[in-house]
């Protein structure tokens, strides 16, 4: 043990003892008490820096007015360090522990951790015991610039189970001050929930999460995989990934959803990416004002091509009335009930058809009215699910900057009260691209997409309420077709639909960059027997209105002229109520003196009559002429292609001009 002698007798202090640790001279002070208060003992001797000298308790004269870092390799090196290293962290010697990695060296894990006065209880992140037979104490991680999943033991190395580590992070983020970052591939094996506390969040107090990570599923469930509760005005930063347990065969999907952000209103996404799910991407239940920036979709829901979502027709029963937006066909139909969603889609002898209730087993409820030829035996096909669902009342309302949706159920659809806004969307072989609006009965004040691109979906854009104060647009599109764009309306006599076209009350859109405009007051009935029909402000000018005869008022000099409103084209689109809702009577069309229709003489009129089916005008102005040419849309009450609507095959389209002979200006 060395020898040593008082250099000053009765002041306490040894000199010229050998330390068996160094091997050099150290000096040493006379104690009764241990660094934890206690009376001294033979048991609590490291040897180094508390020894004995005969009856005398030593402790090791140390320099504690330096900074020192005590370093170790992992997390469990913390938890089983040495006595002497206890002591000294005890006595202030060193002021924190710093590992070079949690579970070794350079994984991602390293921290810092500084001693508490008390003893915690160890999460393995923001408390570490060290546990000693003779002294034990508690360490806090240290909260720098950003605080890491990889601190709490996520390896993410998308082979290692990291459920338990993963949700201890994320219980943690409360006691963050710092902002958070997960990263890495997580492999997860049930939900991971965010939990941000009542009211408004109010448990998490950092506003910005950091994300650059894969979650990926090893379990089977039909919930979320992840889900975000009361995150108020946070913010969600970089990217989030999910994948679902499976592959592209709707078959193999094991998990319900991706991600569920609940009451997070106000809350900013960055980016998020969704794949194999049986049912939605991502839902957005009651987010008030959240924006996010880019969403991609694949493989998420399916739109009636798998066997596992179509079923054959057991029974069929009509409610309501004819024309009624309260008619309903309760049907019955051999697919599994679980996977009828309200406000879902389903597909009956190439109609489209909202599921407006579920009834009991396998029998529920949709609007409108099916087809009338329908029989048992003939095939159901669901929408089922797909990439984003937003969902709520009074809180909701969203903003998308990007959504990219392919081989999806729905890329997007919007069953909020209050709007859905998406600056571009892009999708590709999806049942539908874009539904808007709750059930019929319900109120939806509207939404926008900026940019539509649309590729080999069976439709592109689905208006689900009857609440006319709506206004939705959708603007410069590309690939768009109008015969893909419906809005849910009630069965007519005969069984036909009511009108349907793709410009809605209060809509506009862009058909191949020759954007269309609907006043929000032309599909009903006008009054009185004569309607102006005029430019509107941008755009190509739509009127779309239901009647059975009147005239039609072309007006430019002392309407808008085309010269203001940048174009030069008209479209009315005519329905009535004949048995395939057809104009019953006829229709005069005149132009304003000065003005001429098709060639003929000034102030002679034309008179449409005999249609059988809804008729489609194009008129043009040419300086003073007005040239048009007419449709009769049979194959669109017909239904009998893949597409209910507007078509434009020529080939499926009965053409013919009115009476006059005069050169055609304009073809559609």
């Amino acid at each position: 043990m060395g020898t040593g002698q008082a250099t000053n007798p009765g002041n306490g202090i040894w000199s010229n003892i050998v330390s068996s640790e160094s091997g050099i001279n150290v000096n040493y002070i006379e104690v009764s008490n241990f660094v934890d208060g206690t009376v001294m003992t033979d048991d609590k001797l490291d040897n180094v820096i508390y020894r004995k000298k005969g009856s005398l308790y030593l402790r090791q004269a140390l320099d504690l007015t330096k900074s020192r870092t005590l370093t170790v390799n992992t997390v469990n090196d913390i938890r089983y360090m040495s006595l002497q290293n206890i002591i000294l962290l005890k006595l202030g010697y060193y002021d924190k522990v710093t590992t070079k990695g949690y579970y070794s060296e350079s994984d991602g894990g390293s921290a810092s951790y500084t001693m508490m006065e008390s003893l915690g209880t160890d999460d393995g992140f923001l408390t570490i015991n060290v546990v000693n037979a003779t002294l034990s104490i508690s360490l806090s991680l240290i909260q720098e610039r950003f605080v890491s999943s990889k601190q709490a033991g996520v390896k993410g190395d998308g082979i290692t189970d990291d459920t338990v580590q993963m949700q201890l992070f994320a219980n943690s983020i409360k006691y963050l001050t710092v902002p958070p970052q997960i990263i890495g591939n997580i492999l997860i094996k049930d939900k991971i929930i965010f939990n941000g506390g009542l009211p408004n969040g109010a448990d998490v107090k950092i506003t910005d999460l950091y994300f650059d990570c894969t979650f990926i599923s090893d379990y089977t469930s039909e919930e979320e995989m992840v889900r975000f509760n009361n995150y108020f005005g946070k913010n969600l930063n970089g990217k989030i990934t999910f994948k679902g347990k499976g592959s592209i065969p709707y078959s193999t999907r094991q998990n319900g959803v991706g991600m569920v952000l609940y009451q997070c209103g106000r809350m900013k996404v960055q980016h998020l990416d969704f794949s194999m799910f049986k049912y939605w991407g991502l839902k957005i239940l009651d987010g008030g004002l959240s924006f996010l920036g880019k969403i991609v979709v694949t493989d998420c829901g399916t739109y009636g091509e798998d066997a596992a979502i179509s079923g054959n027709v057991v029974s069929i029963t009509n409610t309501g009335g004819t024309g009624s937006l309260g008619q309903r066909t309760n049907i019955e139909l051999d697919v599994d009930f679980n996977l009828v969603e309200y406000e879902g889609f389903i597909i009956i002898r190439d109609r489209l058809h909202v599921i407006a209730g579920r009834n009991s087993a396998n029998n529920f409820s949709i609007f409108p009215w099916v087809d009338p030829a329908t029989i048992a035996g003939d095939s159901g096909k669901l929408i089922l699910g797909g990439g984003v669902l937003t969902d709520g009342n009074n809180t909701s309302c969203v903003r998308i900057g990007m959504l990219d949706g392919m081989r999806c159920g729905t890329a997007l659809r919007n069953s909020a009260l209050y709007p859905a806004c998406v600056d571009t969307i892009v999708t590709q072989w999806c049942g539908i691209s874009a539904a808007m609006g709750r059930t019929m009965s319900s109120a939806c004040v509207g939404g926008s997409i900026g940019y539509v691109y649309t590729e080999s979906d069976k439709y592109s854009y689905v208006f689900v309420t009857s609440y006319e104060k709506t206004g939705f647009s959708l603007l410069n599109s590309g690939l768009l077709d109008p015969h893909k764009i419906l809005s849910m309306s009630p069965a007519l006599t005969g069984g036909g639909f009511s009108p349907q076209f793709s410009i809605l009350p209060g809509a506009s859109y862009t058909d191949t960059s020759s954007r269309l405009i609907s006043p929000a007051n032309t599909v009903f009935n006008y009054s009185p027997n004569s309607k102006d029909i005029g430019f509107q402000p941008t755009g190509q000018s739509f009127y779309g209105i239901h009647k059975d005869s009147g005239t039609l008022n072309l007006k430019a000099g002392s309407g808008l002229v085309p010269t203001l409103t940048g174009h030069d084209t008209i479209v009315v689109f005519l329905t009535g109520n004949g048995t395939n809702n057809n104009p019953i009577s006829s229709f005069t069309i005149s132009a304003e003196t000065g003005y001429t229709i098709n060639n003929l003489a000034e102030g002679d009129t034309v008179t449409l009559s005999g249609a059988s089916y809804p008729v489609l005008l194009y008129f043009k102005l040419v300086g003073t002429k007005w040239y048009f040419t007419k449709r009769e849309l049979k194959e669109y009450i017909a239904a009998t292609t893949t597409n209910l609507g507007l078509v434009k095959k020529s080939a499926s389209l009965t053409a013919a001009q009115p009476s006059a002979t005069a050169p055609v200006a304009y073809d559609a």
